[in-house]
């Protein structure tokens, strides 16, 4: 006797979960809530030691079948494990990964599923979403606390299709033009399975920007949306536990280089484009060493001087390529006070800009 396959759902909704006990509840919560409702979804839990793994075997019933659990039982510091495990274990044919502490509204699946379904388009993009200001007694918004913000640019009230020429949508990547964030992404999931598009493992820095500089550059079709349907909670009390010393931070930068520079190679050698035109293999590792270095001045206390933050990346690299470490460290050091001097200086001539309208004016 042979049993009929259940039907692949519309959408699977991808999470990876790591002690979030007071806010899980909350996105369930606003997943069942939804208008659309053919989904799956997916949660990995990424070794939590909470009691984020009840909270959410308590909603399987609540799902009827469509919520699928899965552990990993030791968590290596990097979310990327549990992210790529929670794709694989999708079958919808458009797959939307979530962070966990995090909340869409309530017609957010169907809205992104008829774009798009009306555009076949191979990636949805979120040019807008809500920004949440949270604490940890509130696992829900407040109204007083929620703002709108644009995540990417969009000159247009209505839905746009990015470009299809690959050099031109490359340059707007670096230029920042088409957002950095795994969860602005509603993507088929062929796409991915296709293209082997993962995470890189055994990094928790620039995860989500080198998972979407692959989605944009392997899809044919991306439409950038206007609608706000995604709502991402930044909890208060945790912003200046991200900091850390130079000391603590430089190094593991260092170390996410090094795998995302590694993992790239990799991606562009199964990549018939970046064979052919190795420019814009440097454009893109350019701007992913640009986003490590973002991510490190958010979470670093206080960048050192030139010389101690030479020396620093110095020890590191050496580690690594032996004497060329001083090499790449210098290198490393000039580009990133070099973007500091420039931001700098862009700066102050927008200012003597406004001065000078306002002498003009008067």
């Amino acid at each position: 006797m042979t049993t009929t396959p259940p039907l692949a759902p519309a959408i699977s909704v991808a999470i990876p979960m790591y002690n979030v006990e007071k806010y899980i509840g909350a996105l369930l919560e606003s997943l069942l809530a939804q208008t659309f409702q053919d989904f799956e979804v997916v949660v990995v839990d990424n070794g939590s030691t909470d009691n984020s793994p009840a909270i959410l075997e308590s909603y399987i019933p609540k799902f009827g079948g469509r919520l699928k659990t899965f552990r990993i039982e030791i968590n290596s510091g990097s979310p990327s494990p549990a992210y790529n495990k929670a794709v694989a274990l999708s079958r919808g044919k458009y797959v939307y990964v979530m962070d966990s502490d995090d909340l869409i509204v309530k017609n957010a699946l169907e809205i992104l599923y008829n774009y798009a379904e009306k555009s076949n388009a191979d990636v949805v993009n979120m040019a807008r979403g809500y920004l949440f200001f949270s604490d940890s007694e509130k696992p829900f918004p407040a109204n007083e606390n929620v703002r709108l913000v644009n995540w990417s640019p969009l000159n247009s009230p209505t839905a746009m299709f990015e470009p299809d020429n690959i050099d031109v949508r490359i340059q707007n990547i670096c230029k920042g033009l088409m957002g950095r964030t795994a969860w602005q992404k509603f993507v088929r999931r062929d796409l991915l399975m296709e293209n082997n598009i993962t995470f890189p493992e055994k990094t928790r820095i620039a995860n989500d920007t080198t998972w979407a500089v692959q989605v944009f550059c392997c899809a044919k079709k991306i439409l950038t949306i206007p609608e706000p349907v995604y709502i991402y909670r930044e909890i208060a009390s945790s912003i200046s536990h991200k900091k850390k010393t130079p000391e603590e931070n430089i190094p593991n930068t260092m170390k996410a280089m090094i795998i995302i520079l590694n993992f790239m190679e990799n991606f562009f050698d199964s990549q018939k484009f970046f064979q052919e035109n190795p420019q814009y293999c440097w454009a893109l590792l350019n701007y992913l060493e640009n986003a490590c270095f973002s991510d490190l001045i958010f979470q670093t206390s206080n960048i050192p001087p030139e010389d101690k933050f030479f020396n620093i990346l110095e020890k590191e690299f050496e580690k690594n390529f032996g004497t060329y470490g001083a090499v790449i460290a210098y290198l490393c050091t000039a580009s990133q006070f070099s973007r500091e001097r420039l931001k700098k200086t862009s700066r102050r001539t927008f200012e003597l800009e406004n001065k000078l309208k306002q002498l003009q004016g008067g």
